[in-house]
């Protein structure tokens, strides 16, 4: 099932229609069948997280808890990308001891 395009590619769509078909065709072409529709969107709340995204959060954390995520489920993503944010900074801060 492809998933619902999101919002601000309506107005790509009437600012910018020939950008608009290729952001859409690579948008598509990332939808597939290997990954449960809730994996995909825990995912995607990962990256949005990462990213700073709030609304993006927002918006994926209700969408996967009406695909039946639960609230452990959630916070393990999100605890996940805490994880992987603080190696990715504590290995880049350890770069001020070298000389």
């Amino acid at each position: 099932m492809a998933s619902r395009q999101p919002f601000f590619f309506d107005a790509l769509e009437k600012y910018d229609p020939e950008f608009y078909k290729a952001a859409s065709a690579l948008r598509i072409s990332a939808e597939g069948n290997a990954l449960d529709e809730k994996t995909r969107v825990l995912i995607t709340m990962a990256l949005d997280a990462s990213h700073g995204s709030v609304g993006g959060v927002k918006n994926l954390a209700k969408r996967a808890r009406a695909l039946g995520a639960t609230e452990d489920q959630v916070r393990e993503t999100l605890r996940l990308v805490a994880s992987v944010n603080l190696n990715m900074a504590l290995h880049a801060s350890l770069h001020a001891f070298e000389e």
